[in-house]
């Protein structure tokens, strides 16, 4: 469009009072294509000190003023570090590894169908739809029974609903030519990862044994997805459980394991191979975690970790479609607890899903 004598450019930021974008380093001139101020960090990027997106917007995205992202060098570099990039997109995944490639197809399709079910039964709940029992159970995820009290519930449900209503909508809308499988080492600790400042939102699947049921890969998808529609933390984690067989029950049932998982976590109990704490464990508060019910739900519901449990407890509990993927005809599998740390060095740009396997 026409601003007087300038042709303003949507730059994917807000324009301040002085008609310019503020990237919170330097200003952008949209008329101009590039910044009036140098770059801070000096000719890193070239003599030019005020060139946008190293000159080439058609292949690079900076996002934040200071780091243009470029997907195919990220795939060079994981190649490079024998971390072989299979293919991008499930379609192009199965032509060259049917196995894995149809286990992230129906990974993906339970991940939407599930989160579907679990919003669905949240919103129920919010505004009165579900018995008493029902709304006591996913209740019961976030808070404990004497701290039950008509304001609280209500809070918490309206924060679920609206936290679980996103991440819903951005997994439903989500394509999956942006999933990138990798091998490698099939016992290597890296799972499932996304670059925070991918503008494409691609989540690498590495084939694995941590992804090798689409229980557990769904479980990661749900996780990575998080992170970019949510921006939520790694402040612990928590061991995906195997599939088990139809006629296990308690303990040994991937449904009672779930139930475990969610009342230790509400504890915010550290146990070997069950939670234990993540790179953001400090921006927890464990006496507010212990002793305040909106608190514990706020944490929770910001936790990557957290909402891949909420969605398969809600889904165990009235069963739903991600219910269907977690019973086997043979004996339990082995998954070994996983560890989502994030690499320190690239912390900034990434977020990765590790296993301790």
């Amino acid at each position: 469009m026409e601003a007087k004598y300038k042709t303003v450019r949507y730059s994917g930021k807000e324009r301040d009072a002085s008609g310019l974008y503020y990237y919170g380093f330097r200003y952008y001139a949209p008329w101009l294509q590039r910044w009036i101020n140098p770059d801070p960090a000096g000719d890193v990027d070239g003599l030019n000190l005020f060139c946008f997106s190293r000159n080439t917007p058609t292949l690079l995205v900076d996002r934040t003023g200071f780091s243009p992202f470029d997907f195919n060098k990220v795939l060079n570099q994981l190649n490079a570090q024998g971390d072989p990039v299979q293919a991008v997109g499930i379609e192009n995944t199965t032509h060259l590894n049917p196995a894995f490639g149809g286990t992230l197809a129906v990974a993906l399709a339970s991940s939407k169908k599930g989160l579907a079910f679990a919003r669905q039964k949240i919103n129920y709940i919010k505004f009165g739809l579900a018995t008493a029992e029902e709304k006591e159970t996913v209740l019961g995820y976030f808070r404990n029974p004497d701290e039950s009290n008509a304001e609280v519930d209500a809070k918490i449900l309206s924060a679920s609903s609206l936290v679980m209503g996103k991440l819903t909508a951005f997994v439903q809308k989500y394509d999956g030519k942006k999933i990138v499988s990798v091998g490698g080492p099939r016992e290597s600790q890296t799972t499932a990862w996304q670059y925070t400042e991918d503008p494409e939102h691609h989540i690498f699947m590495r084939e694995n044994v941590a992804n090798k049921s689409p229980n557990t890969a769904a479980w990661n998808i749900i996780h990575e997805a998080s992170h970019i529609a949510l921006r939520t933390q790694d402040s612990w984690y928590i061991n995906v459980p195997g599939s088990t067989e139809e006629s296990a029950s308690g303990s040994a049932s991937y449904s009672g394991r779930i139930d475990i998982l969610s009342h230790v976590q509400k504890l915010q109990k550290r146990f070997s191979g069950y939670i234990w704490d993540g790179p953001d464990a400090a921006e927890v508060d464990s006496i507010t975690f212990e002793k305040n019910p909106l608190s514990r739900t706020e944490a929770i519901l910001n936790n990557a970790d957290s909402l891949s449990l909420l969605t398969s407890f809600i889904n165990q509990r009235f069963n739903g479609p991600l219910a269907r993927l977690t019973m086997t005809h043979s004996r339990p599998s082995e998954m070994p607890a996983l560890d989502l740390a994030s690499r320190p060095e690239q912390r900034r740009v990434v977020q990765r899903r590790l296993s301790n396997g």
